[in-house]
């Protein structure tokens, strides 16, 4: 909220850009990239750290953002209560929010897929992060980075120095808390936004913006991942 606020109010940008941009400073790519870093540092407990953060990030984080930036792509003016009403009746068209919501109803009913079905659906996984990817690449073919510098950079440090440190200062204040999940919290919100964070603005015509952010910010975590895991050796009760 606090990236929200700061692109709504303190720079003047519209809603949906503001969501967008709290949603690039907020959600980690915790399953491409999170999840591998937690399986080197921790191992076979990397998973229930990775279970939380999915929790958060898909109940609370990727609804609000984009309730948040259709109700900003809306033109007429209307209470917040109408607005919010009409956005949340939009996202019923959804997929991503349906696969969300039926993903955690299988899960808790226990059900279990047709091995058929179930291999076709591991399979088009596969296929979209790699698609993902080319989607990515094309937003980024003709778009004048020269201009886009200054808010980039603005997100890119949302993400990887203030995040971070938000997290830090949380399990500080929260008191005592269990190390495995004091070290995947941290380590998690040191990630990179998720990488369907272009495909996500798209519809409101932001996926180039939103892809020279994802570039940049996954090159910068390659150097501020590295300085966080060194710190967790140089500090005592991490235990790396």
């Amino acid at each position: 909220m606090s990236a929200f606020a700061i692109w709504r109010w303190a720079r003047g940008k519209g809603v949906t850009e503001s969501a967008l941009a709290a949603l690039g400073s907020s959600s980690p790519n915790s399953g491409y990239i999170g999840y591998p870093i937690l399986l080197q540092v921790m191992g076979p407990e990397a998973g229930v750290g990775l279970a939380l953060a999915l929790l958060v990030e898909n109940l609370l984080i990727i609804p609000m953002a984009l309730v948040l930036s259709d109700a900003g792509a809306q033109r007429q003016a209307a209470s917040w209560q109408t607005t919010l009403r009409q956005s949340l009746w939009r996202l019923r068209k959804n997929p991503m929010l349906w696969a969300i919501v039926l993903g955690i109803v299988a899960s808790m009913l226990n059900l279990q897929l047709p091995e058929v079905v179930n291999k076709t659906i591991q399979l088009f996984a596969v296929a979209c992060s790699a698609l993902a990817l080319f989607v990515i690449g094309s937003s980024l073919v003709d778009l004048r980075v020269s201009g886009l510098l200054g808010q980039v950079s603005w997100i890119v440090v949302g993400k990887l120095v203030v995040h971070p440190l938000a997290v830090a200062a949380v399990l500080w204040w929260w008191g005592p808390m269990a190390p495995n999940l004091q070290m995947a919290a941290l380590l998690l919100s040191a990630m990179p936004m998720l990488s369907i964070y272009p495909l996500l603005a798209q519809p409101h015509g932001l996926q180039g913006f939103c892809a020279a952010t994802l570039l940049a910010t996954t090159v910068v975590s390659f150097f501020t991942i590295s300085l966080i895991l060194w710190g967790m050796t140089q500090l005592p009760g991490w235990q790396l």
